[in-house]
């Protein structure tokens, strides 16, 4: 059995974790939810809706518990890192919500702990079993498309008070998706070009070399050519509407 511990109670492990565990609760149970004691005040009620689950403010006392084999760390994205290496350390799998972290030097130091320490180490990319994504994939093993030239996946949607947002928090937060669904159902892929910039604050996504670095990697894999079906062309793209105007963040390959 899976003995969970979660680290952070936002809307991820509210909305797209816990409704589906608690319904398996002969294969999964949920022992812990971390919370830093600032994040609890005035926050104590929804604490109540599961009175089966552990509610601590003590991270030593849920790293120290030999009962939990899975940590899932739901933090904002600055500290996926940091949650992951210390779940590693004490011999935890771990599982770590997107951004799995911030640069690729990051993520490479998480796998090599984890292959040292022999546990699991994984990002939880949800997306690619959305049902969307299946009908997708049984449409395309049917083979009533032919051979596919291009394919596009985006996210459209109106939400202006993100506008003043800057970094790379549209890649971060909707294009991993996307992108991870491609990975999935073609494979790495053999050629990248990687246009990743920003419409409403021009020039900020560039200024950091790390986040510039971890765009390009995750983006190199969206297409690939391979003997079993072939893709000759994908487009990622996100969309969002700011004072009655369509943007798009837009990357081509």
């Amino acid at each position: 059995m899976l003995v969970v511990a979660y680290i952070g109670f936002g809307n991820s492990v509210c909305r797209y974790h816990l409704p589906y565990v608690e319904r398996r609760k002969d294969t999964i149970k949920v022992k812990y939810i971390y919370r830093r004691m600032e994040d609890r005040v005035g926050d104590e009620e929804r604490e109540t809706w599961y009175p089966d689950i552990n509610f601590t403010s003590d991270i030593d006392e849920v790293m120290n518990d030999e009962e939990v084999n899975l940590i899932v760390v739901n933090t904002p994205d600055q500290f996926h890192t940091y949650y992951t290496k210390m779940a590693i350390e004490h011999g935890k799998n771990c599982l770590c919500e997107k951004p799995f972290a911030m640069s690729v030097e990051e993520a490479k130091e998480v796998f090599d702990l984890a292959k040292e320490k022999g546990v699991v180490v994984m990002a939880n990319q949800n997306r690619r079993f959305d049902a969307d994504m299946r009908t997708v994939r049984k449409v395309i093993e049917t083979g009533v498309l032919g051979e596919l030239l291009e394919i596009e996946s985006h996210y459209d949607y109106y939400r202006p008070s993100i506008a003043d947002r800057k970094g790379l928090g549209m890649l971060y937060g909707l294009q991993v998706h996307p992108i991870d669904q491609i990975v999935g159902e073609f494979g790495v892929p053999d050629k990248v070009v990687c246009d990743c910039r920003s419409y409403d604050n021009p020039g900020k996504d560039e200024s950091n070399c790390k986040n510039k670095l971890l765009c390009q990697i995750r983006i190199s894999k969206i297409y690939r050519s391979w003997k079993k079906r072939k893709l000759h062309h994908a487009t990622i793209r996100t969309s969002k509407c700011i004072e009655g105007k369509t943007r798009t963040s837009r990357n081509q390959l």
